[in-house]
């Protein structure tokens, strides 16, 4: 019976190698997306696909059969920014677009485009700036290309909204009740 079960598991594994092979999921060497791992694919064979993990170089073997769903993934990145309401618009679309030409000078970049607005938070405005690179490069280009955009922001005297804007108003205790109200604290002067 165990060895029943071993031979199925072998031949499930290697009909989905063959469907692998056919549909064209990924070949060796493509940038995969794997259970939420990021990795370059290093090995595949009917049986078995090993997947190079970018974070960390360590290798993940996985049976074929295991793979359900599987995602290539693309040279485009996106860094989302949240700037002030109070922040000049214009200003800061001059500096984005500035640090896009800035990011496109990175060895591992191979293009940078500021796409705009990409959304209101509740205390920032998001500007999306997008740069393109080898997946095998991201984590490092992607800090490095923080670092542009911090670089020039701070030059241009715009400043990234810490969220934790808090001002102490000293008052009598009998006067003051305080609130919770969607996980944050409200004072009441009564």
């Amino acid at each position: 019976a165990v060895l029943g079960f071993a031979f199925q598991d072998s031949l499930k594994d290697v009909f989905m190698g063959m469907i692998i092979l056919l549909d064209n999921y990924f070949k060796v060497g493509d940038a995969v997306c794997y259970e939420n791992k990021d990795g370059i694919v290093v090995h595949f064979n009917l049986r078995t696909t090993k997947i190079q993990l970018i974070d960390d170089n360590s290798i993940l073997s996985v049976s074929n059969r295991n793979i359900s769903q599987i995602a290539k993934l693309s040279n485009m990145n996106d860094v989302d920014v949240p700037l002030s309401y109070d922040e000049d618009v214009k200003k800061i679309y001059e500096t984005l677009t500035e640090v896009c030409e800035r990011i496109k000078k990175i060895d591992t970049v191979e293009d940078s485009v500021f796409k705009g607005t990409q959304g209101f938070d509740d205390s920032a405005i998001r500007y999306r700036v997008r740069f393109f690179c080898k997946p095998i490069n991201r984590p490092d280009t992607k800090r490095a290309v923080m670092r542009e955009i911090q670089k020039g922001l701070d030059e241009a005297g715009i400043k990234i909204p810490s969220g934790k804007d808090l001002k102490l108003i000293l008052v009598d205790p009998k006067q003051v009740e305080l609130i919770l109200y969607q996980d944050l604290y409200y004072l009441l002067l009564l």
